[in-house]
């Protein structure tokens, strides 16, 4: 993330705290169909190395983050509460899928330095930015966002917003809770010119996206 997409952010956040100062209107991006922003934000996403999934449903979507998570191996995954993975039957459908891998639910038992994949959900994605938004109340709820060697990332397609103001203005957007924009792994290019990833936080980060109507499926809370 360029510094003058930094300075934006930070001018929005501080005027959204401040009542005398009216947060701005959904700018014209935000009237663009939702397939078009879908396409803006995987754009950003292959930019920014994020991997992008669509899933078709809850099923779906379990099948492939077990089989991701078997893939990499690793020693200790952590699931954040959240109320779309809680909704989903995450860490019981995970759990009922992998054998030999520790997933458990987040918490402040756990050192989060030595988790090697952590799962979160998203309250809000800004195609524009191609940045994932991730709410959460404890210090364990955050972590498993900015710790871990790896993050994936649960989200519904209904929460992809256009830009920036469309975020800020839309109920998505809760000044009195703790949030973080995330744009991708860190990377920097200082030392000989040479592009690393994740020097500061994950190293590997994936969206796995729910479609519109995911919950009108049948077969979705069998996996509850």
């Amino acid at each position: 993330m360029g510094g003058a997409e930094r300075d934006l952010i930070l001018s929005r956040l501080e005027s959204a705290y401040d009542s005398a100062v009216a947060v701005p209107a959904p700018g014209a991006a935000a009237t663009i169909g939702r397939e078009a922003m879908v396409s803006e934000l995987v754009a950003r996403f292959e930019e920014q190395r994020v991997g992008y999934h669509r899933v078709a449903g809850a099923p779906e979507l379990l099948d492939a983050l077990a089989n991701r998570i078997f893939l990499h191996q690793p020693a200790l995954a952590l699931v954040a509460e959240d109320p779309l993975l809680v909704e989903l039957g995450l860490l019981p459908g995970l759990l009922e899928r992998l054998h030999g891998v520790t997933v458990a639910l987040a918490g402040p038992e756990h050192d989060l330095a030595a988790c090697d994949l952590g799962i979160t959900g998203a309250t809000a994605l800004i195609s524009s930015l191609g940045a994932v938004v991730v709410t959460a109340d404890s210090r364990s709820g955050l972590g498993c966002s900015l710790t871990p060697r790896r993050h994936f990332v649960v989200a519904e397609e209904e929460a992809v917003v256009a830009d920036l103001e469309g975020w800020l203005a839309s109920s998505r957007f809760d000044p009195v809770r703790a949030q973080v924009l995330i744009g991708g792994p860190s990377r920097t290019a200082d030392i000989e010119k040479r592009l690393v990833l994740g020097v500061h936080g994950p190293s590997s980060m994936s969206v796995f996206m729910l479609p519109p109507g995911w919950r009108k499926d049948p077969n979705w809370r069998r996996t509850s």
